[in-house]
């Protein structure tokens, strides 16, 4: 459900990311996309059939008109996005009866407690499959028994990347970028993501790397203001480090066409769609040693470093330095084609999906 959109197209533009991988499985398969907005229209781009649709007003709490709707589509597999809804996919296994696969993927959420979490148990005997970027994220599920079979778990990747790769040069004209070496951030400034991790390191590292910049550009500004009392306090180094702020999703390409690398302080992610978007570019990432990102990177590309420990942080930057770049960019856009890319999910998902 995505609630704000009054038109499809927008919508579309804004979760390439995410739809990109669908066109891609309608290849060889017929594929019905269904989401919610605030407006009713229905297209086919691609080979998928997108069904936008405003939400009932009794919401998607008893959505039997919703899974008639479903049923009549004679789906031989359901996709329901988030492990949210468990109520919902016991009325839709009603719905549907017993022949009909139902694929839950996860999308960061985490489990219930008390009664919710008796009804995710209870739902899961309804579910053929969940898809996890990583098994490790299943791991607390697992481990409540909200999923009482690891055998229905498989790791398949949440989202692509719309982006690839462009002339260096004209993405810095594009973006504005200078400097020696360029460092990357694109995310929320809030504790998950823990920026103020890497504005810590990153002063410390132009001390010896002055020539290096690192640029922000964050959607949500949480914690901005730390961010900023930090820089004040260190006015040498402080011209190192970039705010941009918000910027356009289609902007991005030129972004991370313009670094050399995207650093990721998250402690927990689903997966990681800037990480994947800077992956496609050929941005080689700085992450965290954290279960999605180690499936996206197989640590076939880049460096990891401890989620919260500075340290750690401080000693990848530096290792940074040292790098092979063409070579390193080459692993990158080759791990990315690998397993990120929308070609390379779909096949996974038809693996899964094969009778």
């Amino acid at each position: 459900s995505s609630p704000g959109y009054r038109d499809a197209r927008a919508w579309i533009d804004d979760y390439g990311f995410f739809y990109l991988t669908w066109e891609a499985v309608a290849a060889r398969h017929e594929v019905v996309f269904l989401e919610f907005i605030d407006a009713d229209e229905s297209f086919t781009q691609h080979g998928v059939h997108y069904i936008f649709q405003r939400r009932g007003k009794g919401g998607l709490l008893f959505p039997f008109s919703l899974h008639r709707f479903i049923a009549r589509q004679k789906p031989d597999v359901v996709v329901v996005h988030a492990l949210l809804h468990p109520l919902q996919v016991l009325l839709l296994r009603r719905a549907l009866g017993t022949t009909v696969r139902i694929v839950l993927q996860h999308h960061a959420e985490q489990p219930f407690h008390g009664w919710r979490a008796l009804l995710q148990r209870m739902a899961d005997r309804a579910i053929n499959q969940y898809w996890f970027t990583a098994m490790g994220l299943a791991n607390m599920w697992l481990q409540k028994r909200l999923i009482a079979d690891a055998r229905k778990v498989h790791e398949v990747m949440e989202t692509t990347s719309v982006f690839g790769p462009v002339d260096r040069a004209e993405a810095r004209v594009e973006s504005g970028v200078q400097g020696e070496r360029i460092y990357l951030w694109v995310g929320r400034l809030n504790d998950n993501k823990d920026p103020l991790l890497l504005v810590n390191a990153f002063l410390r590292f132009a001390q010896l790397q002055p020539t290096c910049r690192l640029y922000m550009i964050f959607g949500t500004d949480d914690l901005l203001p730390g961010v900023q009392n930090i820089l004040r306090q260190h006015p040498d180094q402080a011209q190192c480090i970039q705010l941009i702020g918000k910027v356009p999703h289609h902007d991005l390409q030129h972004w991370y066409n313009s670094a050399d690398f995207l650093v990721s302080c998250s402690h927990y992610e689903g997966s990681g769609v800037a990480v994947a978007e800077a992956m496609s570019c050929g941005c080689i990432p700085l992450f965290t040693d954290i279960p999605a990102f180690n499936y996206m990177t197989a640590k076939a590309c880049g460096l990891s470093f401890t989620p919260g420990s500075e340290k750690e942080l401080l000693k990848t930057l530096h290792k940074s330095v040292l790098l092979d770049m063409d070579r390193e960019r080459g692993k990158t856009l080759a791990q990315f084609d690998r397993k990120l890319s929308a070609q390379a999910i779909a096949a996974r998902i038809q693996d899964l999906l094969s009778p």
